[in-house]
C-alpha cells in the first residue's frame, strides 16, 4: 500500500473500505464460529 501517495487519500480510503468490508465479514464469521466452539466446551 506504500505506492499510494498522500494526495490519493480519497482513493486510498475508498480502496481500503472496499477491501475491509468483506474481510470484516469473514473475520466476524470466523470469530463467531470459534466463540461458539469455545462456549460449547464449557
Amino acid at each position: 500500500m506504500s505506492h499510494f501517495w498522500v494526495g490519493d487519500g480519497v482513493a486510498l480510503s475508498d480502496f481500503a473500505v472496499s477491501l475491509l468490508i468483506p474481510f470484516a465479514g469473514v473475520a466476524l464469521f470466523i470469530f463467531s464460529f470459534f466463540l461458539e466452539k469455545l462456549l460449547a466446551r464449557f
